[in-house]
């Protein structure tokens, strides 16, 4: 959560477009960086004489936050960023989302600007809305922005019409929202002094808690994944808690790092690695063994201990950082390169797999896979099952999710024998099958 704000008396927020030549945007430079772990590579690096804030990276562009400009970039080439253009947003950004051809923006004017990217060499502001508080962090999920309100708690904005979007629902949070995350149906709040709360959003015009965590300390990031959620928390180190009953939450492990992730307000991760930020140190924690998380990398940032990690991101190979005086780093995990490579090469195509068993009582597995195409890393998979009259019973996945092979645990326990249907939908790829539950 951020306290940086700059509060203006204007109520909108002038854009400008803005086209530098890369090379007075910064230079890329290597060097004068401590490596403190060979298990982190420096690939790439962007520099310049501006406050570095949040970004997000889609395909191989890069959406970074440069002072009061949003940039973009293209990394194709991750040793050697390009710079494509920019919007100046005139007002400080707090957080920044991309999905297919639109960048969502969240800063200090109190409102949720939307960006048309299809060319991002002349980025175009389409839509907005306004907010009665300071918005902070938000992600989005097919329709759908969460946005952190701060004393507002977490907003529901349809985005649907991107020119026109509209507030659908609220749920206000006991403390001050702020880090979001989604999981399935559910928002996961950091809620400061309040701890972590779980929001189910499965009906967005009404949001509702199902589940809280009061972390010991001050929460204030949160990483989901599987049935986890891996929390920030400002005295009291990096729990684990368990989700897969969200009613339920339970802490199930501790990274005991003590107060060193006290300003912690993102993490994030790639399948068995979440990456912890603390001051201009990025760490790499192995969670394989969710009761025994480590730190098994990490790397520095040349700004120093009075150093801030603003921002970080990973997928696949990369972790991507911003330093708010250091500037944008590009990283490689050492243990995912070749490991994913050798051991589950990504896969060629969309493909839905036959459940099994099947007949199946009372539950059952399904498999799909997802392919590397198109411009974006991450895919919105969605995968439901139906009952004979097209009546939506169950969602299994509701998420972005990187290229790779997924197996979901399917139970009817609670459904009447008969006949279901499982549909895999990711972008414009469809893919229905049926299976049968005999009691």
């Amino acid at each position: 959560m951020k306290h940086f704000f700059f509060l203006l008396s204007i109520t909108f927020c002038t854009v400008l477009l803005i086209q530098t030549p890369a090379q007075q945007i910064g230079e890329y430079n290597t060097s004068n960086v401590v490596l403190l772990d060979s298990n982190i590579t420096l690939v790439g690096r962007i520099t310049a004489q501006t406050f570095f804030g949040p970004f997000y990276v889609v395909g191989n562009n890069l959406y970074l936050s440069q002072g009061n400009t949003l940039n973009a970039y293209d990394i194709s080439n991750p040793a050697s960023p390009a710079f494509l253009g920019g919007i100046d947003l005139q007002c400080c950004i707090a957080d920044v989302f991309a999905a297919c051809n639109y960048v969502y923006v969240t800063g200090s004017q109190n409102k949720l600007v939307i960006l048309d990217v299809s060319d991002p060499i002349n980025p175009v502001e389409t839509g907005s809305i306004g907010f009665n508080d300071i918005v902070d962090r938000l992600v989005v999920s097919g329709n759908y922005a969460y946005v952190s309100n701060e004393s507002d708690g977490m907003r529901v904005i349809d985005i649907s019409n991107p020119s026109s979007p509209v507030e659908v629902g609220f749920y206000i949070t006991p403390g001050v929202a702020g880090e979001v995350d989604i999981l399935g149906n559910n928002i996961f709040v950091a809620d400061g002094h309040s701890g972590l709360r779980i929001i189910d959003v499965s009906n967005p015009s009404n949001p509702t808690e199902v589940g809280f965590y009061d972390t010991p300390g001050l929460t204030l990031g949160v990483y989901t994944y599987d049935k986890y959620a891996y929390v920030g928390d400002g005295q009291g180190g990096m729990p684990v808690i368990d989700v897969s009953d969200p009613a339920n939450p339970v802490e199930v492990g501790l990274l005991d790092i003590g107060n060193n992730v006290v300003g912690v307000a993102r993490l994030s991760g790639f399948e068995n690695y979440v990456y912890v930020p603390m001051a201009n140190i990025i760490n790499i924690v192995d969670v394989s063994d969710s009761s025994s998380p480590v730190i098994v990398g990490s790397f520095a940032t040349e700004s120093g201990p009075n150093g801030h990690i603003d921002d970080i991101h990973g997928n696949g190979e990369y972790i991507y950082a911003s330093d708010r005086n250091a500037g944008f780093y590009i990283l490689q995990n050492d243990f995912v390169v070749g490991v994913n490579d050798e051991k589950n090469p990504t896969p060629a195509s969309f493909k839905l797999f036959q459940n099994y068993p099947n007949p199946f009582n009372p539950s059952t597995k399904i498999k799909f896979t997802i392919p590397n195409v198109g411009t974006s890393l991450m895919k919105f998979v969605q995968l439901n099952v139906y009952d004979v009259l097209g009546n939506e019973v169950a969602t299994l996945v509701n998420e972005y999710k990187p290229a790779g092979e997924y197996e979901v645990e399917f139970n009817a326990e609670n459904l009447p024998s008969g006949i279901y249907f499982y549909q895999l939908r990711a972008g414009s790829f469809i893919q229905t099958k049926k299976m049968i539950l005999i009691k």
